[in-house]
């Protein structure tokens, strides 16, 4: 087995061999995105971590409008 099988573009939805064969040795500290990584490839992962960094920066411009402090700490954590 070969690291980086997902490749630039994955092998599609469902078709990964990791998850779906249970080759995955830590399969509950590995989450999601091993998964998501062979069956989307790279640009699965970059379009996860671009969707995260949406959602960080979305809060924190929140937590920097908030009024009150309870309203900060909320959408700051």
């Amino acid at each position: 087995m070969r690291r980086g099988s997902g490749g630039w573009g994955g092998k599609g939805f469902r078709q990964g061999a990791r998850s779906r064969l249970n080759l995955l040795p830590e399969q509950h500290a590995d989450f999601f995105v091993t998964p998501l990584g062979e069956e989307f490839g790279f640009v699965g992962v970059v379009l996860l971590m671009l969707i995260y960094t949406g959602i960080l920066t979305r809060s924190f411009q929140i937590a920097t409008q908030a009024q009150t402090s309870y309203g900060r700490l909320l959408a700051g954590a």
